[in-house]
């Protein structure tokens, strides 16, 4: 077991004993991780290739980035950053769209193998286990306490949040580059060797191939650590510390290239159109009172914590930020009771992460105002000027600050943890093991893990099969992100885009994670999709059908190649089908093909084809 220290920085750990014996350990330490992960998340691993991890929300859109990717690559031979079968004419630029291409190329061969399914299950299992074991080397060389560490690295890989995010946001899971930053630019600022400045450097631009949010914290990260190493701890030369940095900065560029380049070819064509609209940054914090209440998926404390997402701001995805109970019983321990000076530098990033982690006020069980005085006040909070901060307002969800708590938090318990094992006798100390995991599996299970299949309608496999080269338009039409939106924006689009992988035609609207706002001012200024848009809204006039004139008809779609409408009935009112319904028949679209969920609809553009659909209903 390991001594207590006072030292503040953490050193290399190494161990004895031939370099075989280390990896041997090393790899039952990452068997036992993999076991773990299995037990968490059951039962995932028996249903790799049939259904995948949530199936709800942002889940079809990273499905369709793993068929995009293989798709661009090996069958179009493209560029993937560039997607001409989204937006139709005009394409989507996918520099800042959570593309996440290290996932995406990690899942090639898997997906090719076994499918996507299979390739999606694996990628989110390979980052919750990476994780866990990347927050265990970061632990170890605080610590170097095996024991501690390995339940640090479960208390980080597996913590509710990024358990909740392996439900939906997939680019969210994928941070298991941020313990290796911390931990190689600590070794940098306390060694003063440059080869781990740029190890340092190296994993913060990998996680740009995830990431961007967390390639952002990873840069936060390094600087509050640089700046800790100048005001606190023993002052090193500032030539050493000088070419540290730029070691770092060198080894980020080398491993985030071409992404870098990719963004500003995107700036310089469309400007910043990645950044949300002014006071979007600090919006989605999360509530104080999600700190200390349990995941709404806990196996064992789901059921008694659900009702209380209902109140809290943020609500059940970014309102979450639990770290789990033994997370909490240990970071507090250390706090307390050890001895070691690196605990306060934990605390304080811990307490400076979770007042980001809160947004632009705070919110107290879902209410952001108390009564002072006789009067109802709020209370700002520093997110509310990340707009005005360069870097700070690129962030869209301040509750996403979560994550870096949970990293400190994670250290603090492997700091109490180890202080509290030091102080077992040798006969109790496989009991007290015992029980430390088995109260990590209860804390952390979310088992059953939701999964669900990936279905899509017959008619995308009939229009694949017919021949010739079209576009499709979903009706309700929406094209836009979570911030800018032209059209209908209903939480189905994701699942349409995603319905790309079977009928692999050209879409006009989709919904992607940033999108250039000068496309949606040229679908707005599309008369067909206006009126479109217009009518699926209950607001069509004459003026708007008259607009339509034959030969402006023509122009349209001829210019969107657009040969086939779906239009999903159910998700329409009785008005707007009946204002769609009396569109269609005057610009002389009709029917193909109906069953209980969408109409397909027909254009004049090019031959009919009727001979290769059923008869309409």
């Amino acid at each position: 077991m390991s001594t207590d220290t006072t030292s503040t920085a953490p050193h290399p750990a190494t161990s004895p004993g031939p370099r075989w014996l280390r990896l041997r350990r090393e790899l039952l330490i990452i068997l036992f991780l993999t076991a773990f992960a299995i037990a968490v998340t059951w039962p995932v691993v028996t249903k790799m290739t049939t259904e995948i991890v949530g199936g709800m929300g942002d889940s079809h859109l990273f499905y369709w980035n793993y068929w995009w990717f293989n798709h661009a690559l090996f069958e179009l031979k493209q560029d993937p950053f560039f997607c001409p079968l989204q937006l139709y004419p005009y394409g989507a630029d996918l520099a800042f769209h959570t593309l996440c291409p290290f996932n995406c190329l990690l899942a090639l061969p898997f997906q090719k193998l076994f499918g996507i399914a299979f390739a999606y299950n694996l990628v989110i299992l390979f980052s919750l286990i990476a994780a866990a074991y990347t927050a265990y080397r970061l632990a170890f060389d605080l610590t170097t306490d095996r024991v501690a560490s390995v339940a640090a690295g479960i208390m980080f890989g597996f913590c509710p949040y990024l358990l909740m995010r392996a439900t939906g946001h997939i680019n969210l899971v994928g941070a298991w580059p941020l313990p290796l930053v911390v931990m190689f630019a600590m070794r940098a600022f306390k060694t003063g060797r440059f080869r781990w400045a740029a190890f340092a450097g190296l994993f913060a631009g990998l996680q740009l191939w995830i990431s961007m949010y967390y390639a952002l914290f990873a840069a936060i990260v390094f600087f509050l650590l640089m700046l800790n190493q100048l005001l606190f701890e023993k002052a090193r030369s500032t030539r050493k510390l000088l070419i540290c940095v730029l070691a770092t900065t060198a080894g980020a560029v080398v491993a985030a290239a071409p992404i870098p380049f990719l963004m500003l070819r995107s700036v310089q064509k469309a400007g910043m159109f990645f950044a949300p609209p002014a006071g979007k940054a600090g919006r989605l914090g999360a509530d104080l009172l999600s700190f200390f209440v349990p995941s709404h998926i806990s196996t064992v404390f789901g059921h008694l914590a659900e009702p209380a997402y209902k109140h809290l701001h943020g609500g059940v995805i970014e309102g979450l930020a639990f770290p789990g109970i033994c997370c909490l019983v240990f970071a507090g321990a250390a706090i307390c009771c050890a001895r070691w000076r690196a605990k306060w530098l934990w605390t304080a990033l811990a307490v400076l992460f979770g007042i980001a982690t809160l947004g632009e006020k705070l919110h107290i069980y879902g209410y952001d105002r108390m009564m002072l005085h006789r009067t109802w006040v709020s209370l700002p909070l520093p997110m509310a000027i990340a707009d005005q901060v360069p870097i700070l307002g690129f962030i869209r969800a301040s509750s996403r600050f979560a994550i870096l708590v949970q990293l400190a938090l994670v250290c603090l318990a492997a700091l109490g943890l180890a202080h509290f094992l030091k102080r077992v006798s040798m006969r109790s100390q496989r009991v007290a093991i015992g029980v430390l995991f088995l109260s990590l599996l209860l804390d952390l299970s979310v088992a059953p893990y939701h999964t669900s299949e990936i279905k899509y309608g017959r008619h995308y496999e009939i229009l694949r099969d017919i021949p010739g080269n079209f576009s499709i338009m979903h009706v309700p039409f929406g094209a836009g992100d979570p911030i800018r939106y032209f059209g209908a924006n209903v939480p189905d689009t994701q699942h349409w885009t995603a319905a790309q992988v079977v009928h692999r035609r050209p879409i006009l609207g989709t919904l992607i994670a940033r999108i250039n706002p000068h496309i949606l001012r040229k679908f707005e200024e599309s008369p067909l999709i206006s009126a479109i848009q217009a009518a699926q809204s209950g607001r069509m006039t004459e003026a708007i059908l008259e607009a339509l004139t034959p030969d402006v008809l023509k122009e349209q779609l001829e210019h969107f190649n657009l040969k086939v409408i779906i239009a999903h009935h159910t998700m329409l009112g009785p008005h707007a089908c009946g204002q769609l319904t009396h569109l269609f028949n005057h610009l002389g679209f009709h029917l193909l093909y109906r069953d209980k969920e969408v109409a397909v609809i027909e254009t004049p553009l090019g031959p009919s084809l009727e001979k290769h659909v059923p008869k309409a209903d």
